[in-house]
């Protein structure tokens, strides 16, 4: 649903913004609740941010992207402390996004390619 959206250069432009926030934040000293976590999980929680929060609200579009972000981050730690390895078919973000029928299968992905086209 995502490229829907913004469109591959729009996706890449978002990307150079966000990397920017991310050092700009680093570099005013504020901790990044995202911290060592794989840079596509970070830009899935990023685009599914919307720009203000309205009081009481989810900070994401969808509330189902809250649960997404705890489990990016419980997998991520399970990363680092060696008890989950990521790959190509089955990184950080498929294993937080899989719930079982879609084991393997990253919605709104129509295909592996487009990934790498992203992140190139």
């Amino acid at each position: 649903e995502l490229h829907h959206h913004l469109g591959m250069t729009g996706y890449a432009a978002k990307m150079k913004k966000w990397r920017q926030e991310e050092r700009e934040a680093a570099e005013a000293g504020q901790p990044n609740p995202l911290q060592g976590v794989d840079e596509r999980s970070r830009n899935y929680l990023y685009a599914r941010k919307p720009k203000k929060l309205k009081e009481g609200r989810t900070k994401y579009k969808e509330p189902k992207v809250e649960e997404v972000e705890k489990r990016i981050l419980e997998v991520s730690m399970a990363e680092k402390s060696g008890s989950f390895e990521s790959h190509q078919e089955r990184d950080i973000l498929t294993e937080a996004l899989g719930n079982p029928e879609h084991r393997g299968r990253i919605r709104g992905v129509s295909s592996r390619q487009s990934w790498k086209d992203v992140e190139a």
